[in-house]
């Protein structure tokens, strides 16, 4: 599908190659993995300021030959690179948003990660994938033990995909994916008078801010779903406050960003009728 033999052990990552992912650690950790597990392969898929001393630190590895950078990617295309991997690794301790998780998750896909507040509400340790200690060596050891344990790996697929489609009804990648700024569903949202972002959102009706129903009302909804995606939102240093109905983020937020948590609340089904951001 991507080029490489079908058989091939595949290690995972997406996102922003910038020093605060750790991305580093996930490289020195398959120097390890490549040792044990015969043909694996590490891709690297994202761009960031951090990319050209990655890509030297990868040159650098016993296991050069089997790392693979493919830079950035547009959501439809990542499709074949979670259907072709057998786990995601994720080493960051400090930029733990939970977004691309919850993606793999939903791609069916274990994750082997760093814990770290955010982490944690994603990844259940034991059941959809393992939480280890930031250290290369804890990290390489749970990366290998499921590699090696075929059973254990499609057993927490499995899991994780059921988790993801209950807690943040997340589609495979490529499904809903990729729709324009301003098409169905969103619309621009002028900026508020500081100059701060904000997402707004129109809830499903029984989930609606404004219904009458107690504990019920939009993102404050007492509900354990409702409140594990407020989590995955708060982890974000950008976001300012939520209210029932709108995300207030820093006026210096990306477009980027914006389009990312967009797109994540648009795929709640259960819970979202209408984004709007600006």
């Amino acid at each position: 599908m991507l080029g490489l033999p079908a058989d091939d052990p595949i290690c995972l990552y997406v996102g922003r190659l910038d020093r605060e992912k750790s991305v580093g650690r996930v490289i020195d950790a398959f120097g390890t993995i490549a040792t044990a597990v015969s043909g694996s392969r590490l891709l690297l898929v994202g761009q960031g300021t951090h990319e050209a001393s990655l890509r030297r630190q990868a040159e650098a590895s016993p296991a050069a030959a089997r790392i693979h950078f493919h830079g950035g990617m547009s959501r439809e295309a990542l499709p074949p690179f979670y259907q072709a991997a057998d786990l995601f690794m994720f080493a960051s301790e400090t930029e733990t948003q939970g977004l691309v998780l919850a993606e793999a998750h939903g791609s069916g896909l274990p994750a082997v990660a760093v814990r770290a507040s955010g982490v944690d509400e994603v990844v259940r340790d034991g059941e959809t994938g393992l939480l280890t200690k930031a250290e290369t060596g804890d990290l390489a050891d749970a990366a290998i033990g499921l590699l090696l344990d075929r059973e254990r790996r499609t057993a927490m697929g499995r899991a994780a995909r059921l988790v993801a489609e209950r807690q943040f009804s997340a589609s495979r990648p490529g499904r809903g994916h990729g729709a324009p700024l301003h098409g169905a569903g969103r619309e621009a949202l002028m900026p508020a008078a500081d100059g701060a972002r904000a997402i707004s959102v129109t809830f499903e009706p029984e989930w609606d801010a404004e219904g009458p129903g107690v504990g019920r009302r939009g993102f404050f909804a007492a509900d354990p779903r409702v409140r594990t995606l407020l989590r995955v939102l708060l982890s974000y240093a950008e976001v300012r406050h939520i209210l029932p109905d709108r995300i207030s983020l820093d006026a210096g937020t990306g477009s980027a960003l914006l389009d990312s948590i967009a797109h994540f609340l648009e795929r709640q089904h259960w819970l979202v009728k209408r984004v709007v951001i600006g």
